[in-house]
């Protein structure tokens, strides 16, 4: 006869690991006394290194700029007025500001747009560098197909900005 309350038609005995099935939350890790079990304590050390070289990589605002211009977008590069990603990470504040002359050259491209598409690198440089010239390119792309004219939209689309040290 089995212990486990799982194969008396119950719940199982540790819920926890029935959890750990559902989600990829850290749960249901074990233990060793009162410590990690040495191989989920490495894990844990793996994936915050990961976390804190995505956090510290810089974002390629050329390469991103140069890929919109190439899918026929213009664009605005504009940086915070955080001068470095130190400063950027630890004077939050400064991130959610632009850098002197930027909000002047913005302003230059205030014409009556109806949509704007902000690229900032944030806490996730590499996600943007991934992600944002594909996920424009598919939108406007919808939005071409919606007016009914191959390449034309009915919105008025400014130009791409690329905000560096962006919050």
């Amino acid at each position: 006869m089995s212990d486990h309350a799982a194969d008396r038609g119950g719940p199982p005995r540790d819920a926890w690991h029935a959890l750990a099935a559902l989600t990829p939350a850290r749960v249901a890790l074990g233990r060793t006394g009162s410590a990690l079990p040495t191989a989920r304590h490495l894990e844990l050390q793996l994936a915050h290194a990961r976390a804190r070289e995505a956090v510290w990589h810089p974002m390629d605002a050329a390469a991103i700029a140069d890929a919109f211009r190439a899918d026929g977008h213009d664009v605005v590069r504009v940086h915070s007025a955080a001068r470095d990603r130190r400063e950027f990470l630890e004077r939050p504040d400064r991130g959610r500001q632009l850098a002197d002359g930027d909000a002047a050259r913005l302003a230059r491209h205030a014409d009556a747009w109806d949509l704007a598409f902000v690229v900032g690198d944030g806490l996730a440089a590499l996600a943007a560098e991934r992600h944002a010239p594909a996920l424009v390119h598919a939108v406007c792309t919808r939005l071409a197909a919606d007016a009914g004219v191959p390449g034309a939209s009915a919105w008025r689309v400014a130009p791409v900005i690329v905000a560096e040290q962006a919050r």
